[in-house]
């Protein structure tokens, strides 16, 4: 085999291998995003859990833990479900459910907020419940 002949079959193996590599690394998409996102599910899950069992926010701490679980539901939409570089008719899609389900959620408000008496008076802990019966007993 002639000198020409080896350097030939060096380039093409190569010039193989950087396809090789090419190909795996966009099959594989970089990782770091989306672990970066992954920490950042957990940090705002552990928030919520601390905003949910601290006093001090009172009767707002449902709504921070709301707000809270809307920034999750955002970035899970947009990072795991590839929404950012997604076509358009599907981020459309995507939209549309969260319409719908603020839709929802508002027609079950009204309803709620249409009952008589004071809001969430007919919520009761077992303990109440207990002490009511034995009151009209």
């Amino acid at each position: 085999m002639s000198h020409a002949t080896q350097h030939r079959n060096d380039e093409d193996l190569l010039t193989a291998d950087v396809r090789n590599a090419a190909d795996r690394k966009a099959l594989l998409p970089p990782l770091m995003p989306e672990l970066g996102v992954f920490v950042a599910l957990f940090a705002l899950a552990a928030t919520s859990v601390l905003v949910a069992f601290w006093s001090a926010f009172g009767g707002l701490a449902i709504l921070a833990c709301l707000a809270i679980a809307v920034v999750m539901a955002a970035l899970v939409m947009i990072f795991f479900m590839h929404l950012r570089s997604a076509m358009a008719v599907m981020t459309l899609a995507s939209l549309a459910g969260v319409v719908w389900l603020a839709i929802l959620f508002g027609l079950t408000m009204a309803d709620y907020l249409t009952r008589p008496g004071e809001i969430g008076s007919s919520i009761q802990t077992p303990r109440q419940a207990e002490t009511e019966a034995e009151a009209a007993n």
